[in-house]
């Protein structure tokens, strides 16, 4: 994009029309896609960085990792390392996000070997919830729960800042 751009100071370097971009309307429509794009990737990167913090709150001394989609496709985002188990969580932005190919085989697949599923702001609550309950099952551990209590309260703080679209309260958050 820098190239297509004339700046003061490359006026001596690309003359003083500067560089004219040879397929406007092409470039124009991929800038433009490329920013929609990011605009709808920013809701689901701040419930995952949200989501992540939520968990490293409730369960101190868990590993979390974000798993390469472009290694294998469909592959969960975050998997979620606790004593003996593991839990594969695949975010979404909200309910009705489409899910990309093979993403529904390697969470059915993923469950069964242990703990996987999706989340989203709509139902994160009720997979924590799950994913405490299964590891204290097979962890054979109690779990303090005052700090997912008191998160529980905070959601619903959590869900009108995603509901306004107000993206900076809720990184500080």
């Amino acid at each position: 994009m820098l190239l297509f751009l004339s700046r003061e100071k490359n006026k001596a370097f690309y003359g003083e029309k500067g560089l004219k971009c040879p397929f406007p309307i092409f470039f124009n429509t991929i800038t433009f896609i490329f920013i929609l794009g990011g605009a709808k990737m920013r809701n689901e990167n701040v419930f995952q960085a949200s989501l992540i913090r939520t968990i490293k709150n409730i369960l101190p001394g868990c590993i979390i990792l974000k798993l390469d989609p472009n290694y294998i496709q469909g592959i969960p985002d975050l998997l979620v390392l606790y004593g003996i188990t593991w839990a594969a969580l695949e975010c979404k932005r909200s309910e009705d996000a489409p899910h990309r190919p093979n993403q529904d085989y390697y969470i059915k697949a993923m469950n069964t070997m242990s703990f996987a599923t999706f989340v989203y702001p709509e139902n994160v609550q009720q997979v924590l919830e799950d994913m405490l309950n299964y590891f204290k099952y097979v962890n054979n551990i109690e779990f303090n729960l005052d700090q997912f209590n008191s998160w529980k309260k905070s959601q619903n703080n959590l869900q009108v800042l995603l509901a306004t679209n107000n993206y900076s309260e809720v990184v500080r958050a």
